[in-house]
């Protein structure tokens, strides 16, 4: 069967979730390499979530093949933005000291909605 893919192929969520591992580790050792006590977590609350000082950043991650956009119509955008909505609706989420955070390997046009989401 070389050269064919399987409709079982699970390669790429196991890309993303190696992934989601490898950016925990580092964004941890970044953001919180003088605090010690911190705490990770990876597909518990969020695809990512530090904690540390009561202060909380939740990362949902999405690895795209090149050539990939996240446009206006990508449900990338949308089901992250609900997600992170109906956690703020049932309190499991307080913005006040959550930083959410979109990360991506996709492009992200001009002008786009997640265009204005960036940073700056």
């Amino acid at each position: 069967m070389s050269g064919s893919t399987s409709p079982y192929d699970a390669s790429a969520s196991a890309i993303g979730y190696l992934y989601q591992l490898r950016y925990a580790l580092l964004a941890g050792l970044r953001e919180f390499s003088t605090d010690a006590s911190w705490s990770v977590s990876v597909e518990v609350v969020d695809d990512v979530e530090i904690v540390a000082a009561g202060e909380s950043r939740r990362w949902q991650l999405k690895h795209r093949a090149d050539g990939k956009r996240l446009t206006d119509s990508s449900a990338d955008l949308w089901k992250t933005l609900r997600i992170w909505s109906e956690a703020i609706k049932d309190g499991s989420l307080d913005p006040s000291r959550t930083r959410l955070l979109l990360l991506t390997t996709s492009t992200v046009p001009a002008g786009s909605a997640a265009y204005h989401l960036q940073a700056g």
